[in-house]
């Protein structure tokens, strides 16, 4: 079942940043964006239970990465409100393939900053999970 929850967690990054890069626009309505906050939150509750029911040492390690949606959505947040104040608009990811089959006008405004955002997107959940599971597995317990 861990794994369900890993699975969920990558494709939840991936998808938006690397796949289909105009899947975050959904991260931009207020009501869609609290539904999904919630599900971020949910993943890492049921992860938890399962580890409580179920304690694995592989599973143990593959807990933490449940946490990686939900920095993804704060962070993702927190990277559009910088967005908006720099440039008074949300930030676009640009789309670097499929030029033919998928037009993107956001994805042309596209600025340097916002490809940095983007890439930290992809990475920095997955450290935040990696160092709050070395802290809690390999430290504390």
């Amino acid at each position: 079942m861990n794994g369900i929850i890993f699975t969920l967690s990558f494709a939840f990054i991936f998808i938006p940043t690397i796949l289909f890069p105009s899947t975050h626009k959904v991260l931009r309505k207020q009501k869609e964006f609290k539904y999904i906050l919630l599900f971020t939150i949910f993943l890492p509750v049921l992860s938890i239970l399962l580890l409580i029911f179920d304690p694995d040492e592989i599973e143990n390690h593959n807990s933490f990465v449940s946490l990686s949606p939900l920095f993804f959505v704060l962070l993702y947040k927190y990277y559009d409100n910088i967005i908006l104040r720099k440039y008074g608009r949300h930030i676009y990811f640009f789309v670097s393939y499929n030029h033919a089959l998928y037009s993107d006008d956001e994805s042309d405004e596209s600025t340097s900053l916002e490809l940095w955002l983007k890439l930290s997107l992809i990475i920095f959940p997955f450290l935040l999970s990696a160092f709050i599971n070395f802290i809690i597995l390999d430290l504390i317990l």
